[in-house]
């Protein structure tokens, strides 16, 4: 993970029935890491300057916890006791977050601390995924394949959220709280970002194939996917496919992948048949009028 955050924030003072006043906007004792900047290689996590070097306070008044989220942001909002982060999603992001917790009552993370345990383990920060990750796989009928069939203009979620803030530390900590209404649309992208489109369908309909990278978005009950179609590139043939995403056993879970295979058909052209055109009858009677 490159670009992580991370916060040294005091949890408790180290002496028990001690009145010392938490502030996490104190960056002396209350908070000392303030947006650090580090990275995550295989399971190390090491600082992005490798010249960084950041020290516990001497005087051991606050033990602490740490926390970290990605990708790093520099406009944070650092309260008392509350620390968040706000993010434009487009569907290409993967947020996350984590925190190295010290026993609650215990001197764990301190200068002290590790005095006194010198094998001690350091801080570990279990991150975990904040969003759900759609993939999509594509597979066709055979009147649908070839490049001059049917193509993918794209394919996205509609009725989203696009802004969001990222609770790190405080009360609600590593949730996510949309900023707007869910109004967005999040289309499906390619590995250089752009939005998929244009899309052919060459291959063989038994074998579905992978389609574009994933949209990664909040948590939800249902989505709304929208499909975009065309024919030849014939601009009169354009159509949209709507279809409601839901599952049979819940809600989609922030940290797992789901895939939807599309199916794709070709269109049938409409086509006239014969015309007959019943003939005249009459009504059987006959009327007489007598103009004067």
């Amino acid at each position: 993970i490159p670009d992580i955050g991370l916060f040294g924030l005091a949890r408790e003072p180290q002496t028990p029935g001690a009145s010392a006043t938490i502030d996490w906007t104190d960056r002396s004792v209350g908070c000392i890491l303030d947006n650090a900047k580090a990275r995550k290689i295989m399971n190390a996590m090491v600082w992005d300057d490798p010249t960084a070097t950041y020290f516990y306070p001497i005087d051991n008044t606050f033990a602490y916890d740490f926390y970290g989220y990605a990708p790093l942001q520099d406009g944070v909002t650092i309260q008392p006791h509350a620390v968040a982060v706000d993010y434009v999603i487009d569907g290409t992001q993967d947020l996350v977050w984590g925190k190295a917790q010290g026993t609650p009552g215990g001197k764990d993370f301190s200068a002290a601390y590790y005095r006194a345990n010198r094998s001690a383990p350091l801080p570990r920060v279990q991150f975990q995924h904040l969003l759900v990750r759609l993939k999509f796989k594509l597979t066709a009928t055979a009147d649908a394949l070839g490049y001059h069939r049917m193509r993918i203009r794209s394919v996205g979620i509609r009725g989203t959220h696009d802004a969001v803030q990222l609770i790190v530390a405080g009360p609600g900590e590593g949730t996510l709280v949309p900023q707007t209404d869910a109004t967005a649309t999040l289309l499906l992208r390619d590995r250089n970002g752009a939005p998929v489109a244009n899309h052919a369908i060459p291959f063989s309909p038994t074998s579905p194939r992978a389609l574009g990278e994933s949209i990664m978005l909040l948590p939800a009950t249902t989505y709304e996917l929208v499909i975009g179609l065309i024919r030849d590139n014939d601009p009169t043939t354009a159509s949209t496919v709507e279809r409601t995403l839901s599952l049979a056993d819940g809600a989609f879970e922030a940290g797992r992948t789901y895939t939807t295979t599309i199916h794709v058909s070709g269109l049938d052209m409409v086509s006239l048949g014969a015309a007959t055109l019943d003939p005249w009858t009459t009504s059987g009677t006959e009327t007489t009028l007598t103009a004067d």
